[in-house]
């Protein structure tokens, strides 16, 4: 059975199905919210040190992120105002009153009409799911051989808890190519497919299938293939679908080691006019991999990373070290273009106070944002300016108007 979704990460991947399934096994519970989220956020922060000490910057930063949301007042009052509604110190109860007032928030930013936001949606569910197992002493049973995920949604902070080599690729049901589960696929080099419409049903009418079949031998996990490009997940694929999935996966590695043997050489057409190889970049710790790819300077360097998820603006000093990072990793010789702020509009910044909008899009975003704060703006210039002084570099500065 052939399934289609939306590619999320390259590559193709053929293997055996693990079910990701919300813990059932049992533990021991901690009927108390509050503690739960202590230990929720003490797990978290251990997680987010071991994924950067792999060298994964980018996806330690997503569970630095997570601890915080775990202590966050708003989730907590919220599961504690239901808890008590509940009248009773069941942790099955309580587990579901944290669940609720997770999903709360969660709808809140799935709301938002900035993809990127929304997806973080994704990001509360999780914390709450973690204080959920908590409280009611359940765990989940990871897998023990290297297996394709498939679930409606996998939490970012459970595909970095498998083992290494454990995670072969990811089929979702739910989420999207921005979602955490999506960049964290990236991040680890197997190919994700998501928003496969039916994949849950689809997948237990297999299985049940193959039970009623008496097909393959007993305990015999339900095999999948997976193709991050095309967007495709065949469920219990036939020998003729196998072959096929196999010679994409080879013409692929083929065009990977063709490209690789082209880092490192000037970006010309074939009449010899350079066209320099430029990259975008939303963060300092993106550089280092622009660099390795063979970037031969920065096309778009955005900042609003500095500007989300916090609850007051970013000090000059803080901008001024994170836009000399990148300029010293370029130096003085290959260009960075800076990209103001895009915030404001689509991209709700709760400490800005803007109003909603019903076209955002022609809003009060980017340097319009300077009719509203123009200290905002000035800031994160003398930052830019300061940080190319820093650094021995001339930073380029674009906006969006």
């Amino acid at each position: 059975m052939e399934l289609r979704g939306l590619p999320a990460a390259p590559g193709v991947a053929i293997g055996p199905v693990w079910r990701y399934r919300h813990g059932a096994a049992r533990g021991v519970p901690l009927p108390d919210v509050r503690a739960a989220a202590d230990r929720a956020s003490s797990e978290l922060i251990a997680l987010a040190e071991r994924v950067r000490g792999l060298g994964r910057n980018d996806e330690a930063q997503i569970f630095d992120a997570q601890a915080l949301m775990a202590v966050d007042p708003v989730l907590l009052e919220g599961a504690e105002a239901g808890a008590s509604a509940l009248g009773t110190a069941d942790p099955d109860a309580l587990a579901a009153a944290v669940e609720a007032a997770a999903r709360t928030v969660a709808e809140t930013l799935a709301a938002l009409p900035d993809e990127t936001l929304a997806a973080r949606a994704a990001d509360v569910r999780d914390v709450g799911s973690r204080i959920a197992r908590i409280v009611a002493g359940r765990e989940i049973a990871l897998p023990d051989r290297p297996s394709i995920a498939v679930a409606d949604d996998l939490p970012p902070s459970i595909t970095a808890e498998l083992p290494p080599g454990t995670l072969l690729g990811v089929a979702l049901e739910g989420g999207s190519p921005m979602s955490h589960a999506s960049i964290l696929a990236r991040g680890l080099g197997i190919p994700a497919v998501v928003a496969i419409r039916g994949l849950i049903a689809a997948a237990d009418v297999t299985e049940a299938g193959r039970d009623a079949a008496g097909e393959p031998g007993d305990g015999e996990a339900l095999e999948a293939g997976l193709d991050g490009e095309a967007g495709t997940l065949v469920l219990a694929p036939s020998a003729g679908q196998r072959a096929a999935l196999d010679a994409r996966r080879e013409r692929r590695n083929r065009e990977a080691a063709g490209a690789r043997e082209l880092r490192g050489r000037p970006g010309r057409t074939a009449d010899g006019e350079a066209i320099p190889l430029l990259a975008n970049i939303g963060r300092p710790e993106d550089a280092a991999r622009a660099l390795e790819a063979g970037a031969e300077g920065v096309g778009l360097f955005r900042t609003e990373f500095l500007f989300i998820g916090r609850s007051d603006a970013p000090s000059e000093d803080e901008q001024v070290a994170a836009y000399a990072a990148v300029l010293r990793a370029f130096g003085p010789d290959r260009p960075v273009v800076v990209r103001l702020a895009d915030i404001g509009g689509d991209k709700a910044i709760p400490y800005l106070h803007l109003p909603t909008e019903g076209n955002p899009f022609l809003g009060v975003r980017g340097l319009r944002l300077c009719y509203e704060d123009r200290a905002l703006i000035r800031t994160q210039v003398r930052a830019i300016a300061r940080a190319g002084a820093a650094a021995g570099a001339t930073p380029r500065l674009m906006t969006r108007w």
